[in-house]
């Protein structure tokens, strides 16, 4: 087994506001956190993402989707062309700068709240 860092994936850490049109409908947070490649043939990398949606039924206000897409490849042109299919919904996605990432990473995410 082979492993690398997430820095090999270029959208490794990264988020996006995921828009329908001109509607917010949240957040799009990408993880890799460990490439973990198996020696086996049937071996893949996966890539994390985790749709945090807009939802006032929910206590926070957010409702937390994930998904795990074997192989980079395919998940890789998908975020290149800022282009989501979400289980069969398309959305766009405008990734975000590092100042606003930060804070949607503590304020959405809660990344760093134990820092706090």
């Amino acid at each position: 087994m082979t492993r690398d860092t997430s820095n090999d994936f270029a959208f490794a850490d990264r988020i996006a506001e995921v828009m329908d049109g001109t509607r917010f409908e949240g957040y799009l947070h990408v993880t890799v956190p460990e490439l973990v490649k198996s020696a086996r043939a049937d071996g893949a990398t996966y890539v994390d993402m985790v749709f945090a949606r807009r939802d006032p039924d929910e206590p926070e206000h957010w409702r937390y989707e994930d998904r795990a897409d074997p192989g980079t490849e395919s998940a890789q042109e998908e975020l290149e062309t800022a282009r989501l299919d979400w289980y069969g919904e398309q959305f766009e996605l405008r990734w975000l700068d590092n100042e606003t990432t930060a804070k949607v990473r503590l304020d959405v995410f809660h990344e760093g709240d134990e820092l706090a």
